[in-house]
């Protein structure tokens, strides 16, 4: 009865069935969607799985990149060495130059693979993967290469290529401005994998089109087919996982072997023109959260069910009881609901920012490529970064041996030790020496950092530690060039300084400041212009708007200065010339440098040089009017003598033709201070004593200077030997004699001293051309009115003079000097108004005696019967000598020229035994005659005369020479006793 009672369909129990039906309904109904509610948090979630996936492929894929194109940019702009082998294509010094910088990039990124110079045409310059293969035309293969090299623009992108997929950084390069060719390096695929790997903790893997896939020839890369794609991997491990139709979409779950798996895919590996080539798929192991939604499921439907059936029986007992139970069900299943969603969120919120974070420290930590780990108080280490790991894998949980590679750091001083004391940072620079196979010491810079607790004490330390041996290396460079550029600018012989924009002095040679006079010191920061450059050299104000230092800054080029003085610091000038050059820096001009010389010495040389050509242009003028003058002179006096020899002493006109013989001897002796001035006279030269001539003109030289004037005469040497003609100095005496004279007319001091003094061509003497040795220095000073500077300078110029007119001809010092210079001497003069004049005369010292004359003079003309030959191309001449040697008894021949002289050679039957002939003449000259001559009549003597000699003519050494000069003017007993005395000899 129960039974029936109880589905006994009254009014109240269908009410009861009715809301317990319809709580059901709307628990289920709620039970579904907070169900959907957890799928859409479950997608929401692995959404964020995706993006995760794409922001740690992108922050990795520009950290790694950035790096590589850093190091590329370094490398283009910092190693100029390597860029001048590139562009000088020598391709042995860019692989020795680029090895080691090569080998470290490898050692701390080993997934490097390929750095590649390109040269603009296309082909291959250098692989430094592969030194051995070069010159191949890749114009075709390499489009992005081929494209920079036209664009100048640098390209980055993946290729794929037959060692498989690599990302390419394709730079430009340029020297002096001009483009060289193109440097790429080459990154594996596996470097972006293994990081994507490491940071997000599931596997990842490379795919690319099947198509382009089949470019990879030679990759060692396992390598799994689907229908359009290619998986590439180390070691198959996505592989195997993937169902047979994949067709990686990005993002697909999938179950296999009793696991469920989402796979995220990114198709963000572009060429370098932007084109997809392929992308990176990671595969999230996700049962864990399909575990948790299938029990959720179930969770939520026996929740309901339960819910449901707790209803009904409880409604059966109480509608209200039901109601109210049934409300609090809701109550409380939606806060655990909202907890758990709660929970939910902030657990994908922590690790969220907890991959994040240690994505962030890592990448920070890693990209370093610094060595960094932590010591304990103990010194051990208990973490280091990925450097410190390649260079010591077994470095954690090691005790830091910092201090032990480094010989010259002692325990005590132990940085680490003084930073766990003292706790501040430690700095120090840690040498190790070259170990056992090892060619190079390395240098280290190691910083310590302590780090603290929240009640301040310390607890670790953080351990930085740098390479710096390519820093010290440099370093030593540096100082090795800075010193080797001060001994430079130390031994230089020009002086050199260097300003800044603003004219200021920043540097000074030595030089330069033994030049100026002013130290570095002084002028360092000073106005260059306003210490050296102020005045111009008439003395007028330089303004420094026109200095050539100044322009040359401006206007960016040099500029090269000739004829400009620079002031001393003791206010004294000097002549220089100077080249001003500016200095860039980065294209911008932050100064110059001047290089200057003192050019003192060369102007005096030029003066002398040109009083020299002065002289010497006078002196081939002088020539040739005392030549001719001669000539006409040997008519003149040599008739006169002629004459007076035949007249009777008591003919009236005797007194007149001994006036013409006076004055023609007064006319050469004119000539003969015109050859002396022109150099020209021909000498007898010999060793004479100096002493001796001027002890000879000592009684002369009083009676010519006068009572009022005093003569000292001092020979501090005995022996002033020297090779000269004694009757030119004795003429250098009489000239100077006169001379000072003049400079006392109301008396004075005339002194004249001798002396031995030894001259250094090395050192400065005032001379031009002058050779080291020992001179005799015969020094004649007066005590008279004195000369200007602007007189000394005009002194030994021909026909100047100081006399009234008609007192002096102004030959008498030009023929002092040109005396002194046909005898290899020097001459100098020290006066001043109203302190006197001193002339300083120097002769070369000769180590030969003088040699005694026995030659005796006649009285009366020798006669002789002898053949004579006359050649002179003056008829007067001839006309002369015949007039004078046929009365003596000798047969006179004619010609009035060589080519007429040689009707003789073999036209008489008689030698010729004397050729007495002119040495300059038209056609062949006198020497050459002699020596056409001389082969038909072999004991022919030879006589020259000549009015001037283009150079100095010496006779024989004696009598018996076949060579003898006779010096016109002629006169009747110069030639017949030099005839007779050529001819007497020949017979002995």
């Amino acid at each position: 009865m129960v039974p029936c009672r109880i589905f006994r369909t009254t009014l109240k129990t269908r009410s009861i069935l009715l809301v317990a039906f319809a709580i059901t309904v709307l628990s289920f109904f709620y039970t579904s969607h907070h169900f959907a509610i957890y799928n859409k948090h479950l997608k929401s979630h692995l959404t964020e799985q995706q993006q995760n996936f794409q922001h740690i492929f992108s922050s990795s894929q520009h950290l790694y990149f950035s790096i590589y194109n850093s190091w590329l940019t370094n490398f283009i702009e910092n190693h100029k060495e390597n860029v001048q082998a590139f562009a000088a294509r020598d391709k042995e010094k860019l692989y020795a130059l680029t090895l080691p910088l090569y080998l470290s990039l490898k050692k701390s990124y080993p997934d490097i693979h390929i750095m590649h110079f390109h040269e603009p045409n296309g082909r291959s310059l250098l692989r430094m993967h592969q030194p051995k293969l070069f010159g191949d035309d890749l114009r075709q293969l390499r489009p992005a290469v081929q494209q920079v090299n036209q664009t100048h623009k640098p390209l980055t992108g993946y290729e794929i290529g037959i060692h498989g997929c690599f990302y390419r950084i394709i730079h430009p390069v340029f020297y002096n401005g001009e483009h060289i060719g193109v440097i790429e390096l080459g990154v594996k695929i596996d470097e972006i994998v293994k990081e994507i790997t490491h940071a997000t903790g599931s596997q990842a893997a490379a795919f690319f089109p099947t198509s382009l896939w089949k470019k990879a020839v030679n990759s060692f890369d396992a390598a799994t087919s689907y229908t359009d794609y290619t998986l590439v991997e180390k070691k198959p491990q996505i592989g195997p996982l993937l169902p047979e139709n994949f067709n990686f979409q990005a993002m697909t779950e999938f179950e296999t072997n009793g696991k469920h798996y989402l796979a995220l895919t990114l198709t963000g590996l572009l060429n370098p023109f932007q084109e997809s080539l392929g992308g990176i798929i990671s595969l999230v192991d996700i049962s864990d959260e399909i575990k948790d939604k299938k029990s959720f499921i179930l969770q939520s439907l026996a929740v309901s069910i339960s819910l449901g059936l707790f209803c009904i029986f409880f409604l059966c007992l109480s509608f209200q009881k039901i109601i109210g139970n049934l409300e609090k069900s809701k109550e409380n299943q939606e806060k655990l609901i909202n907890q758990l969603n709660k929970e939910i969120d902030s657990r994908q919120e922590a690790e969220k920012s907890l991959a994040q974070n240690e994505i962030r420290q890592r990448r920070i930590l890693n990209s370093l490529p610094d060595t960094v780990f932590l010591l304990d108080r103990n010194r051990i280490v208990n973490w280091a970064n990925e450097s410190a790991l390649k260079l010591a894998p077994d470095i954690i949980g090691r005790q830091c041996d910092l201090c032990m590679i480094g010989a010259d750091i002692d325990q005590e001083d132990c940085f680490c030790r003084k930073a766990h004391l003292s706790n501040i940072i430690q700095k120090s620079i840690i040498h190790r020496p070259a170990a056992a196979g090892k060619k190079q010491e390395t240098y280290w810079e190691a910083i310590l950092i302590p780090r603290f607790d929240d009640q301040g004490a310390a607890t670790d330390a953080l351990v930085v530690l740098r390479d710096i041996t390519e820093r010290m290396e440099s370093i030593r460079k540096i100082e090795k060039l800075n010193r080797h550029n001060s001994l430079l600018l130390e031994a230089a012989g020009e002086g050199i300084y260097g300003v800044d924009l603003e004219g200021k002095t920043t540097f000074m040679n030595p030089a330069a400041v033994r030049m100026t006079g002013f130290t570095e010191q002084e002028m360092l920061g000073k106005n260059q212009h306003e210490l050296l450059h102020h005045t111009k050299a008439d003395g007028s104000s330089y303004p420094a708007a026109e200095c050539p230092i100044l322009t040359t800054m401006q206007s960016r080029k040099p500029h090269f200065i000739t004829e400009e003085v620079f002031w001393k610091k003791d206010g004294g000038s000097f002549p220089v010339e100077y080249i001003a050059t500016p200095v860039e820096e980065e294209g911008k001009v932050i100064g110059a440098v001047v290089l200057f010389s003192d050019i003192t010495q060369r102007k005096l040389l030029e003066k002398q040089l040109l009083h020299a050509q002065k002289m010497e242009a006078v002196g081939r003028l002088t020539s040739g009017i005392a030549h001719d003058f001669n000539n006409l002179l040997t008519t003149i006096s040599g008739y006169s003598e002629i004459l007076l020899i035949k007249m009777d002493n008591d003919d009236p006109m005797r007194d007149k033709v001994q006036m013409i013989l006076q004055a023609g001897k007064m006319a050469a002796a004119l000539t003969r201070q015109l050859l002396t001035f022109s150099r020209k006279q021909i000498l007898e030269i010999k060793t004479i004593n100096l002493n001796h001539v001027i002890d000879r003109l000592t009684k002369m030289l009083r009676r010519l200077i006068g009572e009022n004037i005093s003569l000292k005469i001092e020979f501090r040497e005995p022996d002033c030997f020297i090779q000269a003609d004694a009757g030119q100095c004795e003429q250098v005496l009489m000239n100077l004699a006169i001379n000072a004279k003049d400079a006392m007319p109301g008396g004075g001091s005339l002194t004249i001293t001798t002396d031995i003094a030894h001259l250094e061509a090395t050192k400065p003497t005032g001379f031009d051309d002058i050779q080291s040795g020992s001179y005799v220095l015969m020094q004649i000073t007066d005590s008279g009115e004195g000369m200007t500077e602007e007189t000394q300078k005009l002194i030994f110029e021909p026909f100047f003079t100081t006399k009234e007119q008609g007192k002096g001809t102004g030959l008498g010092l030009a023929t002092v000097y040109g005396i002194i210079k046909q005898h290899n001497g020097f001459i100098s003069v020290k006066s001043a108004p109203g302190q006197g004049t001193s002339f300083d005369i120097y002769f070369p010292l000769s180590r030969q005696k003088p040699a005694l004359n026995n030659m005796i003079m006649p009285d009366i003309l020798p006669r002789g019967t002898e053949t004579v030959l006359v050649v002179d191309d003056t008829s007067s001449i001839r006309q002369f000598i015949r007039d004078t040697l046929e009365p003596l008894g000798y047969d006179i021949l004619e010609a009035n020229n060589a080519e007429e002289a040689m009707k003789y050679y073999d036209g008489r039957d008689k030698a010729i035994d004397l050729l007495l002939t002119d040495m300059v003449m038209p056609g062949l000259s006198g020497k050459e005659l002699a020596v056409v001559m001389r082969p038909r009549h072999a004991a022919m003597k030879t006589l020259f005369m000549s009015g001037h000699a283009a150079a100095l003519f010496t006779e024989g050494n004696d009598s018996k020479s076949d060579i003898h000069f006779i010096q016109k003017p002629l006169s009747p007993s110069q030639i017949a006793l030099k005839v007779r005395n050529i001819l007497d000899a020949r017979q002995t």
